[in-house]
């Protein structure tokens, strides 16, 4: 470490005697081509490649301003000269040695280099800018606090931060000395922890992992933040979110490298390594944390922090989000800057999000004629996002756009899923951009110029790249589903299947984690497990189970539960009087309202290691319900109703339960996720495991595409399969109008029987029917259908029949067949509307009235 440190640091290097004085008579060749001798500057081992570069540009500035004196002989021959002398490698082998060679053949890598850095310069003034607005009730501990931030602003409450127990250490030279690869190394008491939050997070064991960052035993512990900092935010309290947050970037500011520079792409953390994980998640969280109260600038320098630690890997996909964050923060120049240099290495015109940020920034600018330009390139390469903004903003498209073929709604059907989960991403990025009714007038306004063009001239480029799209976009990379999964963005279950991929088990700490991954020590089986693929049904955010013992043990130390079980009892008498369930803040009032005046009242932090034992012991349960009140939905606690399943975890177990409430009725899917808390993709894998299990199935409603489960060995309510007409959720009208045919020739039959046996009767004629027992018995003799028919089907069979006029129908539902009769008219029978020579008939003409032998015989009927 101590000699890394040394090669680091530019001030620390010593030249030797006999390396001077071969420097020096290189040097002197350089001296030929400056005017200014004092001007010229010594060229060690040590000195940065980059400064030939500056040579080479002082010369050719020379040149074209003529600032300075110009020597007799020409300047081009001075130039053919210095570059002469730097291609000349015998020459250098013997001047310089072979690490002035290397450094020389690396100019043009090292100036790469110094644009990077220059481009992705980090402002830590507009980075601390949001977090310099301190309320009043705060300034007082802002200003007592001895700790100090560049990054954020140290709370007072925090705990004092001594002895971490984890650094960040120097790794490894890039392929040039300006690149300094770093990592964070834990020491032996922080890899305990790190095994302990392990094992705690696999049992579901949130208030020890809680109890890491309170109790003092660790309390600047990442993973404990990060997770805890997740969950919090999902139960509302946005504050102590984020200071959880803001206690971790402190910790990781406080464990940088003397050396490593947090403002310079210089200075990079491979995502590979695991303990290098927290810091861009963290930073990352701190970046939702500002959009989220729209310190947009201050995101914008944490996205270029995150891309800059790690840009040629891009972990999380700051691409897919910086040309967004670049435009609402109103820095279309950087935007433009940073598409320029990053377009070829990144393929950013494959990127749609900045096909069409890129129109957006020059409209800014006032450039219109380029953005028109850029816009309409954008729509041949991606025609259908049109569509999909539109949609997106519930804004009805014009019927030119309806028209096209590549434009409209229809379009999207026909992409690759890889590429609408892009679309999909960017539009949950830029809403707000294009939101805003200026750029929305703008739109319709370009979309009207360029329309005739893509219809006409650009008619063939849009073909070639929609065979394009289909071989490009296909599979997904893990940075892209590592952004979903952090943005809380579903991901095609398809995708992640072809693509192979482990979302892991935990997203807030180790989303998808890499195929190459990376450690400073071994973990133990319970921490390897965090990382199997055959995890994937835990890959999203799981907050149903938990959220009331987290929020319930907020704030203070959860001791020992023992001499708590009192209250089990009470918890469960409340719990069974109202079978509805209580949320937390009813439970604790309702808790607290049955105690005797002589008791301590219940405590948030016992009643959240009750309620965490009871979970456990799965004597409640834990569902979602819609919350009139605020709008939203929240969790509620009841008494545990359904049957307990063997070897299945909590999800599995808390969706069993859900279908079993449901009986025959069945559970749609949408209804098992808002009740669950479950998102789409851990949903789906907890479903697909119970059906093959063969613990539910799943049906499809009649008439409807939607998604039923039921338990397995239950049959499904009529009204949801149609009952015994109805075949793969269609009605089976054939079958229908069969047993309709039949029943009415018996009926009629009936009839004719009843006129043979009472002709003297016309009343008993009349009134032949038959009750509806008998038609059901006359089915099932005669065997008509395979299917069983209970009276209600053949009631209803019957009652179509006398919709259609076909039959009779009383009040003792008894039936009668109507004979249909033909209804005619006087006018029907004249043969003079059916001659075919009355347009000739005339009265006393060969063809005439008086000599027609069919009139005649009309009148003598």
């Amino acid at each position: 470490m101590e000699e890394s440190d040394k090669n680091i640091s530019d001030n620390n290097e010593q030249k030797d005697s006999d390396g001077s004085k071969e420097i020096l008579s290189f040097e002197s060749k350089f001296c030929v081509l400056l005017e200014n001798q004092n001007e010229a500057t010594s060229l060690d081992k040590g000195e940065d490649v980059v400064d030939l570069n500056i040579k080479l540009e002082n010369v050719k500035r020379k040149k074209k301003y003529n600032k300075r004196k110009i020597r007799k002989k020409s300047l081009d021959n001075e130039i053919d000269e210095l570059v002469k002398l730097i291609e000349s490698k015998n020459e250098l082998n013997k001047e310089l040695g072979n690490e002035e060679i290397e450094e020389l053949s690396n100019l043009n890598e090292n100036e790469e280099e110094n644009i990077i850095d220059k481009l992705l310069n980090i402002n830590l003034n507009i980075l601390k800018e949001s977090t310099n607005i301190v309320s009043l009730n705060n300034l007082e501990s802002q200003i007592k606090t001895i700790f100090e931030s560049k990054l954020v602003n140290v709370q007072r409450n925090w705990p004092i931060l001594k002895n971490l127990e984890f650094r960040m250490i120097f790794d490894s030279f890039g392929n040039s000395n300006l690149i300094k690869w770093f990592r964070f190394w834990h020491n032996e008491t922080y890899q305990r922890q790190q095994q302990f939050f392990y094992l705690c997070y696999r049992e579901r064991r949130y208030s020890d992992i809680l109890n890491i960052i309170l109790n003092k035993q660790n309390p600047y512990h990442l993973d404990s933040l990060l997770l805890m900092a997740d969950l919090i935010q999902n139960e509302g309290n946005n504050e102590r979110a984020n200071d959880f947050i803001e206690r971790g970037i402190f910790a990781l500011e406080t464990a940088f490298h003397p050396h490593f520079n947090l403002c310079s792409s210089n200075y990079r953390l491979d995502y590979s390594w695991k303990e290098n994980r927290p810091f861009f998640l963290l930073f990352y969280r701190y970046l939702l944390k500002n959009i989220e109260k729209n310190n947009l600038k201050t995101s914008l320098e944490i996205a270029k922090v995150l891309f800059s630690k790690d840009f040629e890997g891009d972990p999380l996909g700051i691409l897919l989000l910086i040309d967004s964050l670049a435009l609402r923060a109103n820095c279309p120049n950087f935007l433009l800057d940073f598409y320029e240099y990053f377009f070829k290495s990144k393929r950013l015109d494959m990127l749609p999000n900045f096909r069409f940020s890129i129109s957006l920034a020059l409209h800014l600018l006032g450039m219109e004629d380029e953005a028109v330009r850029n816009f309409e390139e954008a729509l041949v390469a991606f025609p259908f996002i049109l569509s999909q903004i539109l949609d997106f903003l519930q804004i009805r498209a014009d019927p030119l756009i309806e028209s096209n073929y590549y434009l409209n709604t229809l379009a999207s059907y026909r992409e690759p899923e890889g590429l609408l989960l892009l679309v999909r991403i960017y539009l949950h990025h830029s809403n707000k951009i294009w939101s805003d009714p200026v750029i929305l007038n703008w739109l319709e306004i370009t979309t009207h110029k360029v329309l005739p063009r893509l219809q006409s001239v650009r008619k063939k480029e849009i073909d070639q790249w929609a065979k394009k799209r289909k071989q490009l976009f296909t599979g997904l990379p893990e940075n892209i589903a590592r952004h979903c999964l952090i943005n809380g963005l579903s991901i095609p279950e398809t995708l992640v299947v072809d693509a192979k991929l482990n979302l892991g088990e935990c997203i807030q700490i180790n989303p998808c984690p890499p195929k190459v991954s990376q450690q400073g020590y071994v973990d133990k089986e319970v921490s390897e497990e965090m990382d199997r693929p055959q995890q994937n049904n835990l890959n999203e955010r799981n907050f149903g189970l938990i959220m009331a013992g987290t929020s319930l043990s907020l704030g203070a130390n959860v001791t020992d539960p023992g001499g708590l079980e009192s209250l089990d009892a009470r918890v469960l008498q409340l719990l069974a009087q109202r079978p509805d369930g209580f949320s937390n803040a009813e439970l604790l009032k309702e808790m607290s309202s049955m105690q005797p005046s002589s008791e301590t009242p219940t405590t948030a932090v016992e009643l959240g290691a009750v309620v965490n034992r009871l979970l456990s012991e799965s004597k409640i349960e834990m569902l979602r319900r819609a919350d009139q009140a605020s709008g939203g939905s929240d969790f509620y606690l009841r008494l545990k109703k359904g049957s307990d399943l063997t070897n299945v975890s909590p999800e599995e177990q808390l969706v069993y339960s859900i279908v079993e409430e449901a009986k025959r009725m069945g559970v749609w899917i949408r209804d098992i996720r808002e009740r669950s808390g479950l998102n789409d993709l851990q949903m789906r894998r907890v479903l697909k495991a119970l059906e093959q299990r063969k613990l539910i199935r799943s049906i499809k409603a009649a008439g409807t595409t939607r998604k039923t489960y039921i338990l397995y060995g239950l049959e499904a309510d009529e009204s949801l399969t149609g009952g015994t007409f109805y075949s793969d959720q269609q009605l089976d009208s054939e079958f229908v109008q069969t047993l309709i045919h039949v029943c009415t020739n018996w009926l009629l039959q009936r009839a004719r029987q009843a006129e043979e046996l009472h002709r003297s009767d016309p009343v008993a004629q009349r009134f032949a029917l038959n009750f509806l027992f008998y038609v059901a018995r006359y089915i099932h003799e005669k065997g008509i259908c395979r299917v069983q028919l209970g009276t209600a089907d053949v009631e209803s069979v019957l009652d179509i029949a006398v919709l259609d006029g076909r039959m009779e129908k009383r009040l003792d539902r008894s039936y009668r067949a109507l004979r249909l009769r033909k209804r005619t008219t006087p006018l029907a029978s004249i043969p003079c509307l059916q001659c075919p020579m009355s347009g000739e008939c005339t009265p006393g003409h060969v063809i005439s009235p008086e000599n027609c032998e069919y009139f005649r015989q009309y009148f003598e009927l």
